[in-house]
């Protein structure tokens, strides 16, 4: 009680709306999931085929983000790729200037007011497994030590193939089995890549 009594005078302090106008609660429900057309899938670049997965905590539910590994002759392609919210939020719209407003997502120790309406965060723009999705992708390309010789960013439509969650990936790292011997040699390569950057940065002064 104690911790909820303290988050209320967080969001009054310093003026959250906890509660959506009803127009913008009006306006997000009024959008259908229809799915991507074929018009829009021909004008992104289609990652489909691509082996791509999300991470997060085991109650998270706006998973807004994924990644990919692909080997490459010369190294590998590797994929960050962030919900596209633009394909159901237009510049103006009641949605857009309540997310302007908001600016972003705060969270809480027992909440999370979210910047867009649940139906949008939590459903129609989340990178769920089994979904084609809308995307924004930054593709990097790598070496074998996660240097980055190049990268592009791109509209895409994604298709998220598995939903881990941390303990799960942990698992993987040492050793469990449990999933695609692809995915498995992703999660590793995607460790390790992970571990040399953290490295570099370490070695270039910055603090845990």
């Amino acid at each position: 009680q104690l911790a909820a009594v303290c988050c209320e005078a967080i969001l009054a302090d310093n003026g959250i709306e906890k509660q959506f106008p009803p127009q913008v609660l009006e306006e997000a429900r009024q959008i259908q999931e229809k799915g991507i057309s074929q018009r829009e899938i021909d004008n992104r670049l289609d990652l489909r085929g691509e082996i791509i997965f999300t991470i997060d905590g085991a109650d998270t539910k706006d998973i807004d983000d994924a990644i990919s590994l692909t080997r490459t002759e010369n190294g590998y392609e590797l994929g960050v790729h962030i919900a596209d919210v633009t394909s159901y939020v237009t510049p103006g719209d009641p949605i857009d200037e309540e997310a302007y407003q908001r600016a972003t997502s705060v969270y809480l120790v027992d909440r999370t007011v979210p910047m867009l309406p649940e139906r949008l965060c939590n459903d129609l723009c989340s990178l769920r497994a089994g979904v084609d999705r809308p995307a924004f992708s930054c593709i990097f390309r790598v070496n074998s030590l996660g240097t980055v010789l190049d990268y592009h960013v791109a509209r895409t439509v994604i298709h998220s193939d598995y939903r881990f969650k941390y303990e799960e990936v942990l698992e993987v790292i040492n050793g469990q089995p449990g999933v695609t011997p692809e995915v498995e040699e992703a999660v590793h390569k995607l460790d390790e890549i992970a571990k040399a950057l953290r490295k570099q940065r370490f070695e270039h002064g910055s603090i845990e």
